[in-house]
């Protein structure tokens, strides 16, 4: 990878993690509790169970989404320390990878609820 390429994966980075931050900081707001009401009748189970396998799916990818993320970080981070080694901080600032967000377990939460509510229940 060029020079031009870099800055441009580092400009992008940048973007990706300022969006996450402000869709994070948007929701820092403390939720009160939430009471869910299980549905009832001859499937209400079956289809909870749908609810929860799903959500049980969606946990697991955003989990392997930062994962992934803190991959290409702990690289980023390794090829800037040596950049700042042969050629000073100043040089390399620019190169300065940005943290990974947390795993985006909201959009899991959400997706449960809708399927909840889907299947009969109620969330108070």
């Amino acid at each position: 990878m060029g020079p031009a390429r870099d800055a441009a994966l580092v400009d992008l980075s940048k973007i990706i993690v300022t969006g996450c931050l402000l869709a994070l900081l948007s929701g820092c707001a403390a939720e009160p509790p939430r009471t869910y009401t299980p549905p009832t009748g001859a499937d209400a189970e079956a289809c909870l169970q749908v609810c929860k396998s799903g959500r049980f799916a969606c946990r697991t990818e955003a989990l392997q989404e930062y994962e992934g993320c803190q991959q290409i970080y702990e690289y980023r981070l390794q090829r800037w320390r040596a950049c700042v080694q042969t050629r000073g901080e100043r040089r390399c600032a620019g190169q300065k990878p940005f943290p990974c967000p947390s795993p985006a377990y909201q959009r899991c939460t959400d997706g449960y609820d809708s399927c909840f509510l889907g299947c009969g229940g109620r969330i108070d």
